[in-house]
């Protein structure tokens, strides 16, 4: 089908674009030894997802109970839920889900502990949770330098029903760019990623003086967002490393990426296709165009001054 026949507004995807990005990601966690399991919330496709797997991928992560579902019924395997999950009807599709496949979600408060622990452990089922951490971003997770985080995490290691699997977090504050005067784009990346890494790394080192790690080698250290993970570079702290990475956005990236210096314009794989419906010229001779395409389409992240 030639573009021309298409229905507009459309998706286009640059497929050598699309596979150049999931080559570089997966290339940056073969050298740094890391397992790269992808946020598949920007492109939400099972075809894009089988493509990521196939380069070495080792699964999946999704936002909600939802999207768990609808890879999991594709037949994957492994895909882990990086968010607070919270409430009896999620938690028994759960359930279902893990039937078919490994599924693992987060928890960061000891409420929401208490009530996954219920559940799972009223049905003897034991499901794995990994403890979310705020790094600095400021959302959800437990800060990773407040010692009421590892009596956290020792008292969620003590509820039947759960098992903790690891620590997880999303540096979205990478997207933030320099945060003072004298710092380059690139340089705030690095940064960032170095932190992000650091921050991780230490508090596993305080869980385990803590007593709370019986194996280091299995005990999961995930950290997150295409910006950081760009500029990775994994270390050693105490015998923990950085286990695995969640970028998401990498596979397209966009005119966000472009500004923060992580890809240019010809790495950008995703564009839409749209159509003129109305064009109207002002009385000071300027134009006015009317797409068949808006904000749903297009998207509510914007970037001022970028052209």
């Amino acid at each position: 089908m030639k573009t021309e026949n298409l229905s507009t507004p459309c998706l286009l995807i640059d497929r050598r674009r699309l596979e150049a990005n999931l080559g570089a990601m997966q290339q940056i966690a073969m050298e740094n030894g890391v397992g790269l399991r992808p946020h598949t919330k920007t492109h939400k496709s099972i075809d894009l997802a089988r493509m990521q797997l196939d380069l070495g991928a080792t699964g999946l992560t999704v936002a909600k109970t939802g999207e768990a579902e609808v890879f999991v019924e594709a037949g994957f395997e492994d895909v882990r839920i990086a968010y607070t999950v919270i409430g009896n009807d999620k938690y028994a599709r759960i359930v279902r889900l893990m039937e078919k496949a490994r599924v693992s979600f987060c928890v960061d408060t000891i409420e929401g502990a208490r009530l996954a622990s219920a559940f799972f452990s009223e049905r003897d089922i034991t499901a794995q949770v990994l403890i979310e951490v705020d790094t600095g971003y400021g959302r959800c997770g437990v800060r990773w330098d407040d010692v009421e985080s590892v009596r956290f995490v020792d008292h969620v290691s003590k509820l039947p029903g759960l098992d903790v699997v690891g620590i997880l977090t999303h540096a979205g504050h990478a997207y933030r760019g320099p945060e003072s005067d004298g710092i380059s784009k690139k340089e705030a990346l690095v940064q960032s990623a170095s932190m992000e890494r650091d921050s991780m790394l230490a508090f596993a080192t305080k869980l385990a003086e803590a007593g709370l790690i019986e194996d280091k080698e299995s005990f999961e250290i995930s950290i997150g967002s295409t910006p950081s993970t760009t500029f990775f570079e994994n270390a050693e702290l105490d015998g923990f490393r950085i286990t695995e990475i969640r970028p998401g956005s990498y596979v397209f990236h966009d005119r966000i990426h472009v500004d923060l210096g992580l890809a240019d314009w010809t790495q950008c794989a995703l564009s839409v296709m749209t159509t003129v419906v109305s064009h109207h010229r002002n009385a000071d001779g300027s134009e006015r165009l009317f797409l068949d395409a808006g904000k749903k389409v297009f998207t509510s992240d914007t970037v001022s001054g970028l052209e």
